[in-house]
């Protein structure tokens, strides 16, 4: 059982790992036309990671049109496949 634990943790964290440079990479387009595109992608099918990604862009202090992404976020909430 040990093994398969062990084998579990290190999937899980090569998985992390990938997601980390993923999100990496797509912030690195953000105010470069990113966010238009993930609004998109969440109204259309919203997914724990799109609406993470949304959350991470919520988090920028400076953000303009925050009422914007705060309805998508709010009108997307309660859908199935969040």
């Amino acid at each position: 059982m040990n093994g398969y634990y062990t084998l579990w943790k290190k999937i899980l964290r090569l998985t992390m790992v990938c997601q980390d440079h993923l999100f990496i990479f797509m912030e690195k387009k953000y105010k470069k036309g990113y966010e238009k595109l993930l609004l998109e992608s969440i109204k259309c099918k919203p997914t724990e990671h799109t609406v993470w990604m949304l959350n991470r862009i919520l988090n920028d202090v400076n953000l303009e049109d925050r009422n914007v992404y705060m309805d998508v976020l709010k009108s997307n909430s309660e859908r199935l496949e969040v």
